[in-house]
């Protein structure tokens, strides 16, 4: 059955048209001509340990198909190899590697690379960001979980390494899309010790954090360092402890360096030390990580051990033991529907079977790979997660057979009901669809009084079997929903959604015409005793439409500088003034989710892109008839303050508002000196700051100073609390107020002097 688009149904040809066009000529003829290539066995330790080969060009393809290669061989492409001086030239200094893949296709380009072909140039650099002279250097390709050593050098006095080819960057295809090998560095130093850091994003970057510190260093003491053992507590060498992120004092949760990431390889005790350098756009934290700092860490046992991965928080300062568990049972996996067992290579492929373990971030997760051929896992729950099939669960004991069976589940009813969310009267006619969700790319604002008739015009979609589906990569086509089915509410309210098995989905999605949407989980959903999944009352609220054009008020000279793409991502935020709100402000509050995708929905995405000289105006849905102040807050750039575009305003239902022109101007620094009771800087202090815009924690640097960004006027408090992990407990809160306005409060200091108790609290 075909799959449909809500907007390709209602709205086909409303927005952007799709893309078209064909590739150029060839502005090249490399056909016949030969690539050397290098095959390694993974797992050597010999960077010469390779066999030279050559393949001709078919077209500008090289398909690979060697005989006596296997999935333990890896395939790697030099530029500096090449004997035939066009393919040279194409390929530059570039170095492309793959696990092989038998058929699998590498497309040369079609053209010469302009500029000059130059080698990469690196600089490894601590955890604080200074260095390491003189370190040993093992150079690796990695791709996926497999990697090869092509070399090893030693670095400058200035942690320089000189003269290796750059990462290429075009994937290979077989069925999808597979991407070249990143580097992968091994770095040691007998005042640091021994660490990685890995490529992991298409970037190539000149400078690598290694996450050490020098021996006995005041930075040292914030590393985290232990044993990993297995249940034995014997030690478990070779497992790689990859770190994630740091957990500050006052629960900021803040990533390591974007596009690399560090660990350490356990030693033959078991041992590791490390020092996770942070986001280098984050300045919640000083130059040094602070104590009573918890590192968020994945440890992956080495192969073989039967051992099980572990994503463990860690405290800094102190010694640690991080014990694994076993596997323990060894099974092989198959999956039937309807029609007996599932057979087709693609569906299977796809299939993830995922261990089920509590906490956040702990299930297991085994690609097709890990499966194919049986795994050892644990006794537990075990699931399986498909973008089309819906399995039941299994539980797997110590009497299961070895062969387990996912069964996809019969089909499902959700059952919910719709009400107006200030009156309580049930909404008739109010629309439901299964859905992944919203894309948060568009928004029911831009639907026209026609398009909204033509909506009306509908009384039900039925499920479609393959469910959610992306749009075309080539499709310029904004759209709402990617919806399995489109149900309408009966006169008190009610809807009922039966979806087939091969229907995945996370969320029914309930909207109408001037109403806020409203997103409903299906991890919200209680089974009855009839089987029928039954999901809490769904409340729509009044809504109005805005229309904001968004702007950078920056030198375009200095957009790079400040980390800024040549797009960027807003999303809208409101805040509602209750006491000159009617009183049912308090409930459109009290249906807001912990996140933009859960009950009333608050998540559009606003691409700020620069068009022709000038920026596109954006329109959303905010809610009508309470006192609001709406704020554009840059997303995954958190050096960007909100910005707000309109304060206590009150818009009617149906109302279309424009905001005009915003200009999204250069953030300024405030800080907050933090003393203890004799004047002395404290480090390490969670200060919050909470006035017009969301609240933000900052910790306290080795100066006792945190630092805030703003871009605007701002009036509120600087606050420092505890609060203990027993209810019971005494809770401490001391605050200073503050305010600010433009430019002229830039760089201002406020100084606040914390209690010995709460000191003593804070870091017991």
């Amino acid at each position: 059955m075909k799959r449909i688009s809500l907007l390709a149904v209602l709205l086909a040809g409303v927005l952007a048209s799709g893309l078209s066009g064909a590739e150029g000529p060839n502005t090249l003829d490399l056909d016949g001509r030969d690539v050397v290539l290098r095959l390694y066995q993974c797992g050597t330790e010999d960077p010469e340990a390779f066999k030279r080969t050559s393949l001709q060009l078919n077209g500008e393809t090289v398909i690979f198909n060697f005989v006596n290669a296997d999935e333990h061989t890896f395939v790697v492409i030099f530029g500096e190899d090449q004997r035939d001086e066009l393919v040279w030239q194409v390929l530059g200094n570039h170095v492309y590697g793959w696990a092989y893949q038998k058929g699998l296709e590498f497309r040369l380009l079609q053209k010469v690379p302009g500029g000059k072909q130059t080698d990469c140039d690196l600089t490894f650099v601590d955890g604080l960001g200074n260095p390491i002279p003189h370190a040993n250097v093992e150079i690796y390709l990695k791709s996926k979980d497999k990697r090869v050593l092509i070399g090893r050098r030693q670095l400058d006095e200035k942690g320089r390494l000189g003269g290796i080819p750059c990462r290429g960057k075009t994937s290979a295809r077989l069925k999808v899309g597979t991407r070249a090998a990143g580097y992968y560095f091994n770095v040691s130093h007998p005042d640091y010790g021994a660490a990685f850091v890995e490529q992991t994003s298409l970037r190539n970057y000149n400078i690598y954090y290694i996450p050490l510190v020098p021996n006995g260093s005041e930075a040292d003491k914030r590393s985290i360092w232990g044993q990993v053992l297995d249940p034995n507590a014997k030690p478990v060498a070779g497992a790689s402890i990859y770190g994630i992120a740091i957990i500050t004092l006052g629960g900021d949760w803040i990533r390591s360096v974007s596009g690399q990431k560090q660990g350490a390889v356990t030693d033959q005790a078991g041992g590791f030390r490390m020092y996770l350098p942070v986001w280098e756009q984050a300045h919640q934290v000083g130059i040094m990580v602070p104590p009573k700092t918890r590192y968020q860490v994945k440890v992956e046992p080495p192969e073989g051990t039967n051992l099980l991965l572990s994503w463990p928080e860690i405290m800094n300062g102190q010694s640690s033991r991080i014990k694994l568990q076993y596997a323990g049972y060894f099974h092989t996996f198959a999956f039937e529907d309807a029609n007996g067992l599932i057979t087709e290579s693609e569906a299977l492929e796809d299939m993830r079977v995922v261990f089920r373990r509590s906490g956040k971030h702990n299930d297991i997760r085994l690609k097709y790979i890990q499966w194919k051929d049986g795994a050892w896992l644990p006794l537990g729950r075990y699931g399986v997660s498909h973008k089309e099939y819906r399995f039941e669960d299994i539980e797997v004991t110590a009497d299961s057979p070895e062969r387990l069976v996912f069964r996809a589940g019969p089909s499902k009813i959700y059952r919910g009901w719709v009400v107006n969310g200030v009156t309580r009267e049930p909404m008739e006619g109010a629309f439901v669809v299964t859905s992944k969700g919203c894309d948060g790319r568009s928004s029911l604002a831009y639907l026209s009084e026609q398009e909204w008739a033509t909506l009306h015009g509908l009384q039900k979609i039925p499920p479609i079997e393959k469910g959610f589906e992306f749009q075309s990569a080539k499709s310029r086509m904004e759209v709402l929903f990617d919806f399995a089915s489109l149900v309408r509410t009966d006169v008190r309210g009610r809807f009922e959604v039966n979806l087939p098995t091969r229907t995945q989905v996370e969320r029914l999605v309930v909207f109408e015409e001037d109403y806020l949407a409203y997103h409903l989980p299906t991890s919200w959903a209680r089974e009855d005793i009839n089987g029928v999944w039954v999901l809490p009352e769904a409340k729509l609220f009044p809504a109005a439409k805005v229309s904001v054009r968004p702007d950078f008020a920056v030198d375009p000279n200095r957009r790079a500088m400040l980390g800024l793409p040549g797009w960027f991502l807003m999303g809208p935020q409101w805040f509602i003034d209750k006491e000159n709100s009617p009183g049912w402000a308090e409930k459109l509050l009290g249906a807001c989710g912990e996140e933009a995708d859960e009950g009333v929905f608050r998540g559009n995405r606003l691409a700020i892109v620069q068009i022709q000289g000038d920026y596109r105006s954006h329109r959303f849905q905010v809610p009508a008839g309470v006192s609001l102040q709406l704020n554009l807050r840059s997303l995954n750039n958190v050096e960007w303050g909100p910005l707000t575009v309109a304060g206590n305003v009150k818009l009617q239902q149906g109302q279309l508002t424009d905001l005009g022109r915003h200009k999204i101007v250069e953030p300024f620094a405030v800080f907050v000196e933090v003393v203890n009771s004799e004047g002395s800087p404290v480090e390490g202090v969670p200060v919050v700051v909470c006035g017009g815009y969301d609240p933000a924690v900052s910790s306290t640097d080795e100066n006792g100073i945190a630092v805030f960004d703003f871009v605007g006027y701002s009036k509120g408090e600087f606050i420092v609390e505890y609060k203990g992990d027993d209810p019971t407990a005494p809770q401490l809160r001391e605050a200073i107020p503050y305010e600010v306005t433009r430019q002229e409060d830039a760089n201002s200091v406020f100084t606040m002097r914390v209690s010995d108790e709460m000191l003593y609290r804070l870091f017991k």
